[in-house]
């Protein structure tokens, strides 16, 4: 139930390399026909621009909001993983504010806590970069039951070069520091398996899985469902010897419908990814009713297009889209941040 692009592709869009102001003189070096003698690079520089290209009617503003790291919230509250439910909401709780009136939190952030509970440290003592090997990439990895490949994978897109072995010793050590979660995707096997053998009825924590005819239904909290069609226990063409649970749908390489297979962890992803998207839809729909135009929306980003004047602000939009929906409970933990300009930029 994600949304995707379509002609204009936002989730697309290339990282800028230089800052939001530079950008700004890049886009009017551009408008004046002179960028060829201010930079190397035009192609470059047209792509740094890209984002900015989206722009305000005049006497309004882009008011753009995120949600923090919605799928890790989502993920450890459908889990039940309450060390880290408490870690997003101390790191959420404000306290003062520093003499660089930086805001000073009751907690430490979630990777810092991570790879302080890996490596067996304080989370104030993990180094920068014990942060990244040990705490940003296992939490992004990880998540889904991913081992060593999808670590590696993840670990590339931050420069990190480590051997498998070391790689292992993380892997587990998240694991062991996650065993809800890890409980959760063996869980989630065992229900889907169940149901269809049996038919019946069987629930994984706040997922439900139905059966019905031909499809294997996933009920997420919010009551909309994620449906598998012609599910079948068949054997894993990855592994000798071994059963999978398979069902037919797009392949997303090929772009043909085949029979495809599937396990606890993507299983999990699943769900997590359909309930934030929910999460993100309700406060979408609350944005809308109280004034703030939606123009367009990237992953867990909302941005709208407002009356250039006070009434309308990060911090109200924030407040709106971290409002925890009536099918939720407390116990999910929202947080939002983002910016207000002219012209879309990258924070």
């Amino acid at each position: 139930g994600r949304w995707a692009g379509r002609i204009f592709q936002p989730q697309n869009l290339p990282r800028p390399d230089i800052k939001p102001h530079e950008v700004e003189l890049g886009i009017e070096a551009i408008k004046g026909g002179v960028s060829h003698l201010l930079y190397d690079n035009v192609t470059k520089l047209a792509s740094n621009a890209l984002r900015g290209s989206i722009i305000a009617a005049p006497g309004k503003k882009l008011v753009a909001v995120d949600l923090s790291n919605i799928e890790g919230r989502v993920l450890a509250w459908l889990a039940g993983e309450q060390w880290k439910l408490q870690a997003f909401r101390d790191y959420d709780t404000i306290i003062g504010y520093d003499e660089r009136d930086k805001p000073v939190r009751k907690g430490h952030d979630l990777y810092h806590i991570t790879a302080g509970g890996i490596l067996g440290k304080d989370p104030g003592d993990v180094t920068g970069d014990e942060r990244q090997e040990a705490g940003k990439v296992p939490e992004l990895a990880c998540g889904f039951q991913g081992a060593i490949g999808a670590f590696q994978s993840m670990a590339a897109l931050y420069g990190l070069e480590l051997e498998d072995d070391r790689v292992w010793e993380i892997v587990s050590g998240w694991r062991n520091k996650n065993a809800k979660i890890v409980q959760m995707w063996a869980d989630m096997n065992e229900a889907a398996w169940e149901c269809i053998v049996s038919g019946n009825t069987q629930r994984a924590g706040m997922i439900q899985f139905e059966r019905e005819k031909s499809w294997l239904k996933m009920r997420l909290p919010s009551g909309r469902y994620l449906c598998y069609a012609d599910p079948k226990i068949i054997p894993d063409p990855r592994y000798k010897g071994r059963m999978t649970i398979g069902y037919m749908g797009l392949n997303s390489y090929t772009r043909k419908f085949e029979r495809l297979t599937t396990y606890g962890g993507k299983l999990t992803e699943n769900a997590v990814q359909a309930a934030a998207r929910d999460v993100l839809a309700e406060g979408m729909m609350l944005c809308e009713d109280h004034g703030y135009e939606i123009v367009l929306d990237v992953h867990d980003e909302i941005i709208a297009e407002v009356l250039d004047n006070d009434n309308y602000s990060v911090k109200g939009m924030g407040s709106l889209m971290c409002r925890i929906p009536d099918w939720a409970n407390d116990d999910l933990p929202l947080s939002a941040s983002g910016f207000e300009a002219y012209r879309y930029k990258k924070e």
